[in-house]
């Protein structure tokens, strides 16, 4: 553990060491000898720039509790903003496990911030947290290459997004008095942000059908604003007013960008109760609960169907919203 990362030059000079060693049995103190010097401020650098924060909840306990943990295989784990691993803690254990289909000799990687948003908020997110590096995954390059022609609705999406999550937390608030949609300007704006963005991507020859969705995914909140007041208005029951197909659209996007979000899970969840109740989206409710299945296991590991039932039932405790 000491010889962790300390400084942000430190994670390029490090070796990392091989799997026989980490999975050797700890040594004792005694080990290394009387005359090893431990420098406090050293140990408090390798915690915040190793460190997981979790949450846990004791059967005894009514809330749960937010730690700060220290694991030694999961902090040599790269970031990445189209990560295919996904992490869970079970109560002081870090589980880690594939959210995706990971081929033989592909790096694995987590995220170690929100990637549910634009480049530039994503870039402005690890410098706050002083991880030291710049990401340079595959999605980041194919964003930073539309920077310039995305720069407008990059910059409303930073102004507007706590705003527009402000008014999604007051919909559910006041759902039993519910006020008028045209009450909720910010997500209204915000919605203006994503259709912009869809006809953008849509015209950029270049782009594969995965690299759109990327962007798609990076923009999503700015779509799931509108639909969650009027989905939480309506309680969810007015259903020509709430579906509509883009929905299964974000749902795909995000999927593919970062798989394994419990707020991604809710969002299935919701959207298969409303096609319950429609006539003509039956095959689809299916399809977008296979999907909800696959999402399950991205997060909790390969689990039954009845197990994953239940947890998507649950999992609406979550706000949609990134």
């Amino acid at each position: 553990m000491y010889c962790l990362a300390h400084t942000q030059s430190s994670q390029d000079e490090m070796e990392v060491p091989s799997m026989d060693f980490l999975a050797s049995p700890p040594r004792s103190p005694s080990d290394y000898g009387t005359d090893v010097h431990v420098d406090p401020s050293r140990i408090m650098d390798i915690i915040m720039l190793n460190s997981f924060e979790g949450e846990f909840k004791d059967d005894n306990q009514e809330s749960k509790t937010w730690f700060c943990g220290l694991y030694l295989i999961p902090s040599l784990i790269n970031h990445s903003c189209h990560r295919n691993a996904s992490r869970l803690i079970v109560g002081g254990t870090m589980i880690l496990h594939a959210a995706t289909d990971i081929q033989k000799g592909e790096e694995i990687t987590i995220t170690y911030i929100s990637t549910v948003a634009p480049l530039e908020l994503r870039h402005k997110s690890s410098l706050a947290m002083k991880f030291g590096f710049k990401c340079k995954c595959k999605r980041c390059i194919v964003e930073d290459s539309l920077r310039h022609s995305l720069s407008d609705v990059s910059e409303m999406y930073c102004n507007l997004h706590d705003k527009a999550f402000d008014e999604v937390r007051k919909a559910i608030s006041l759902v039993s008095h519910p006020p008028t949609e045209s009450s909720f300007s910010a997500v209204a704006q915000f919605r203006s942000i994503f259709d912009r963005v869809s006809s953008r991507i849509r015209s950029e020859y270049g782009l594969s059908e995965i690299e759109r969705k990327w962007i798609m995914a990076g923009y999503s909140s700015a779509y799931l604003g509108k639909w969650l007041i009027r989905g939480y208005i309506a309680r969810f029951s007015k259903k020509p007013a709430i579906w509509d197909d883009t929905i299964v659209e974000v749902v795909e996007a995000l999927r593919t960008t970062i798989p394994g979000l419990p707020h991604t899970l809710s969002l299935i969840t919701l959207i298969v109760a409303i096609t319950q109740r429609l006539e003509n989206k039956h095959e689809i409710g299916k399809d977008v609960f296979k999907m909800g299945l696959a999402e399950c296991s991205g997060i909790y590991g390969n689990l039954r169907s009845d197990v994953c039932i239940k947890l998507m039932e649950k999992s609406t405790e979550v706000i949609p919203f990134f």
